[in-house]
């Protein structure tokens, strides 16, 4: 059989392997990346039609040996990339992510009810942000996050004398203060925003 199959051993689950001539061989090490062909249809509100989507979604749990752990959802229209450090300096772990859109969504303003597609506004969102963690004790964790977005704002189709808004960038800071224990959480957060236009 050319389909996977994993062994019980004492050191957890383990892929057999299987080689060129049909042998199978236990793998020593846990996998440590995957990598999954996707396909699939994206819809939401804002959108005029469906997305189709096409790509992949990439694991790896090890980069460079350093314990890097890299996700990178890239499918065309929506691609989600996210960089890990769990031991990034003493007790501090760090995160990248970035949030890359290649479509507009649609704001539709409604007045009293009514729909006036005349006003409506394509927005293109592009966000990039960082966390850096930092455990305190067995239950509590405080974390910042630093993060820049930016808008871009753009007639739609049915945009008859509004006047769109200009382009327009923020950037923010958030500290937040974790409690979790037996599967509950509590968080508690503060931040500043700026924005630019």
């Amino acid at each position: 059989s050319t389909s996977p199959i994993l062994r019980d051993t004492e050191e957890g689950m383990r892929y057999l392997t299987r080689g060129p001539d049909g042998k199978r061989t236990l793998e020593q090490e846990p996998t440590r990346k995957t990598l999954f062909d996707l396909a699939g249809i994206y819809e939401q509100p804002g959108l005029d039609t469906p997305l189709p989507l096409l790509g992949i979604d990439y694991f790896n749990y090890n980069i460079g040996g350093r314990n890097l752990q890299l996700n990178a959802f890239l499918a065309g229209a929506i691609n989600l990339v996210t960089l890990t450090d769990p031991k990034l300096f003493g007790p501090f772990d760090g995160s990248v992510e970035a949030q890359l859109l290649a479509f507009d969504l649609t704001d539709t303003v409604y007045i009293r009810g009514e729909k006036r597609e005349e006003s409506n506004v394509d927005r293109q969102n592009q966000v990039v942000s960082a966390w850096l963690g930092l455990p305190l004790g067995s239950f509590f964790r405080l974390r910042g996050e630093g993060a820049y977005e930016y808008v871009n704002s753009s007639r739609d189709e049915e945009t008859e004398s509004f006047v769109e808004p200009v382009d327009t960038s923020q950037s923010g800071l958030r500290l937040y203060g974790e409690f979790n224990r037996a599967g509950w959480s509590v968080t508690a957060s503060c931040g500043r925003t700026w924005r630019r236009d």
